[in-house]
């Protein structure tokens, strides 16, 4: 899927870079006397098998500060496209304020989350000693102090540049290869962002026109109310994700929208017929998708 960008588009006005980063404890160890016991136990060769322990075991509070991570690293992901493989993510100035709202509204959840633990900490350590029965090793846990600096939440902002002015010492022949070099990478990286919305709506279409392809007197295929709100949030990511103006995704995505209008969960349930049309609009939007390049 691809939609090809023929002249590089000034973002820096446009667009940002954000960067994620979490960090907790994983409170995970290795027990090399239980590995070694059950390599002699099964009278295997030494370093065939690891026993890592879980040194809360099942803390629940614990679990639900590594599930709120998950969900906001996904959520980060969902509301961004990528730019770079060292983390930073492009997002349009127009959804900059609800992205930053709604990740100081996670972040504030995950320091709740982390004053919980660190104050049930000490007896999460007592009660991980019956749990964890003769692997208990108290050297294995650390003092709250050290625990507290395992846990950071931080976004990183930066300005989204331009393919740029390069001023290197180089002949004149050179200096322009690597000028064209650096736009060829900057189209691509634009070209790589913006296409990940339209990659989303892909695979949302596509699920969807699936899971509705049944009659009446066909078992109905059971499916959430996100089937068609994953679809729609995609729908309306597109016109501020769409940052070189292109307008064949501008007619696809009000094609989108006028399709989406009046579609609901229920409706696919219980009427065939609409069921019926919704698929085949569905289906000509996703024909329509590959003669643009995607």
């Amino acid at each position: 899927m691809n939609f090809e960008t023929n002249t590089a588009p000034t973002l820096a006005s446009s667009a940002l870079l954000v960067d994620l980063r979490i960090s907790q404890a994983t409170l995970r160890k290795l027990d090399k006397r239980a590995s070694q016991e059950v390599v002699n136990t099964n009278n295997a060769k030494s370093g065939v098998a690891n026993v890592h322990k879980a040194l809360l075991g099942d803390s629940n509070i614990f679990q639900a500060i590594g599930k709120h991570v998950g969900n906001a690293r996904n959520l980060h992901v969902s509301m961004t496209t990528p730019w770079s493989d060292g983390g930073q993510r492009l997002i349009p100035t127009k959804r900059y304020f609800d992205y930053t709202n709604t990740m100081s509204d996670m972040q504030n959840e995950f320091a709740n989350l982390c004053e919980k633990f660190f104050i049930e900490y000490p007896n999460q350590v007592e009660q991980a000693k019956l749990k964890l029965g003769d692997l208990f090793n108290k050297s294995d846990y650390p003092s709250i102090e050290e625990l507290k600096l395992k846990f950071a939440w931080n976004v990183y902002t930066f300005p989204c540049p331009d393919a740029g002015d390069i001023r290197v010492d180089l002949p004149a022949e050179a200096l322009k290869q690597v000028r064209d070099d650096c736009e060829a990478s900057y189209n691509s990286m634009i070209t790589k962002s913006m296409n990940d919305v339209w990659t989303r709506i892909h695979e949302a279409l596509s699920k969807m026109s699936r899971t509705i392809d049944f009659g009446d007197n066909e078992k109905k295929s059971i499916f959430r109310d996100t089937l068609v709100s994953n679809v729609t949030s995609i729908v309306d990511m597109l016109s501020d994700f769409n940052l070189d103006n292109n307008p064949e995704k501008e007619k696809i995505r009000q094609q989108l929208e006028y399709t989406f209008q009046g579609v609901t969960p229920d409706a696919l349930r219980e009427d065939a017929h609409f069921r019926a049309q919704t698929k085949k609009n569905v289906d000509d939007i996703l024909k329509s998708l590959p003669s643009i390049g995607i």
